[in-house]
């Protein structure tokens, strides 16, 4: 009965220890609540809009964004980059429309339309006394 003992501990705890990876890497706390619905770029002469629908997928927690980081990629480098302290509150299971001015050249509008440029977003937000983010990559112009 020894001999059969030892095996048997020794897969259940790596059972137990691939369970406790899944959880964590799958379904822990702190993942984030927010998500992407839609996003497009609305130029102008010298600023344009980015336009971003979030998402809260959570049914209790009401998100908070603190800071919104952008960069202005054309063709692979970056152009421009800044943020905003933003104090936008997503309630539990519902969608907000956030709209980020970024400066603006004739050129990125080109660029976009070949593929050759994007706004990145990066979203810092609270929820439940935790703190995540999202990371999204804009490159859809308006119409």
């Amino acid at each position: 009965m020894a001999k059969k003992a030892g095996p048997i501990a020794a897969v259940v705890i790596i059972v137990v220890i691939a369970l406790a990876a899944l959880y964590y890497f799958y379904y822990a706390p702190g993942k984030g609540i927010l998500v992407e619905k839609s996003s497009w770029v609305e130029p102008g002469e010298n600023e344009a809009s980015v336009v971003v629908v979030l998402g809260n997928t959570d049914s209790k927690a009401t998100a908070k964004i603190t800071r919104i980081e952008y960069t202005i990629f054309t063709r692979g480098v970056y152009a421009e980059r800044g943020h905003y302290t933003e104090g936008i509150t997503i309630g539990p299971g519902s969608e907000s429309t956030v709209t980020i001015k970024v400066p603006w050249k004739k050129e990125y509008t080109e660029w976009m339309k070949t593929g050759n440029a994007e706004v990145r977003l990066t979203f810092i937000y609270t929820y439940d006394g935790k703190s995540a983010s999202l990371k999204l990559a804009v490159k859809t112009l308006k119409g």
